[in-house]
């Protein structure tokens, strides 16, 4: 069986790459939001936001893994994008179809988020450097060996994961 927590290239094309950018804003606005939980609850994909990962972002990101999921499993791409798409009622439970097979619980998805941020590997750390460091932000492997940071780090991470569940349960 798949491991829900693990982080591949493919969740930085979606929504590894919205975190990675999100993050960076809080880091940079860490005056008025000290607490990453709390930066999430404001900005975290909240219809009528502006934000670098809202709303419309999380409607990519899910759309875009459920129709490459759906072509993985054989489809066609054309009728994966037509029955994501159709009025057969899949557009209305997006979300917690996209939080279901791609992370599966609160904890999964907590983590997973984490892994984005820390993973060490080439790719990864290509990511960071150009969605994060570039941007002047503090780089997450950096900030959990600072005093706190690691408790930052994990409140932001749950951060992320209420956030999802929330669009879960709004379905």
């Amino acid at each position: 069986p798949e491991n829900k927590k693990s982080v591949n290239v493919g969740d930085i094309t979606g929504w590894g790459g919205d975190f990675m950018t999100f993050y960076t804003d809080w880091r940079n606005s860490e005056e008025q939001y000290a607490s990453g939980k709390a930066f999430c609850n404001a900005k975290l994909a909240k219809p009528g936001v502006s934000s670098s990962f809202g709303f419309t972002d999380l409607i990519e990101d899910a759309d875009g893994y459920l129709i490459a999921r759906a072509v993985r499993g054989g489809q066609d791409i054309a009728t994966a994008v037509r029955q994501r798409y159709s009025n057969s009622g899949s557009a209305l439970k997006r979300f917690t179809d996209y939080f279901q097979n791609r992370w599966g619980s609160v904890e999964n998805c907590k983590q997973a988020a984490w892994n984005v941020l820390t993973k060490e590997e080439p790719f990864f750390d290509l990511a960071r450097g150009y969605f994060i460091t570039l941007e002047g932000a503090l780089y997450p492997g950096v900030l959990i060996n600072t005093p706190g940071g690691s408790d930052k780090l994990d409140s932001f991470t749950q951060g992320f994961a209420d956030a999802i569940l929330a669009r879960v349960g709004a379905e």
